[in-house]
């Protein structure tokens, strides 16, 4: 009885061991990988926004910043903001076909894109009440910035890991093309 008791009492505390060691690691790897979800979905996101902004920086005379730089209205050659980006064929230029805004929702903290097909020029305030999709989530802070000359658009992305522990800024520039 002696010795099942003592070989108990080993056992728990060489499992108690283990459990101290694995913790961290388990720990370490699921913050690891929150890391990783951020810089992807950050990534992402940037990507999305300049598939749009690329499309429509023949068109900046239509591009709108609202709100000191927290939204931007841009037009698309997308029927519906989605599917083939169209262009006239005779004289090659795009086809506007609708406005997208992007803006970022600060209760959900996410980035939306919402589509408005009524119109190619964009509205006094950013559309939010279209359907959206989303671009991003966690995002702390999103801001777009005219360049000096008019002729360019910068992008600041911040976004945060759930846990808090992570954050990820992101910074790229759209110039304008001249075809």
């Amino acid at each position: 009885m002696v010795d099942l008791v003592a070989a108990m009492a080993i056992f728990a505390v060489v499992t108690a061991g283990i459990y101290q060691v694995f913790i961290p690691f388990l720990k370490m790897a699921r913050s690891t990988n929150e890391r990783l979800a951020v810089q992807q979905d950050a990534r992402l996101a940037m990507d999305r926004m300049a598939r749009d902004l690329r499309e429509t920086t023949t068109a900046f005379s239509r591009l709108q910043i609202y709100g000191g730089g927290t939204a931007i209205g841009l037009v698309s050659a997308r029927p519906s903001c989605t599917g083939a980006f169209t262009v006239d064929a005779v004289s090659g230029r795009p086809l506007w076909q609708a406005m997208i805004y992007i803006v970022r929702d600060a209760p959900s903290q996410e980035v939306r894109a919402y589509c408005d097909a009524g119109s190619t020029f964009a509205a006094a305030a950013p559309v939010t009440t279209a359907p959206y999709r989303v671009l991003a989530g966690n995002v702390q802070t999103l801001t777009f910035t005219a360049g000096a000359t008019g002729d360019s658009v910068m992008i600041q992305l911040h976004e945060r890991t759930p846990s808090g522990d992570t954050d990820r800024y992101l910074r790229t520039e759209f110039v304008q093309q001249n075809d």
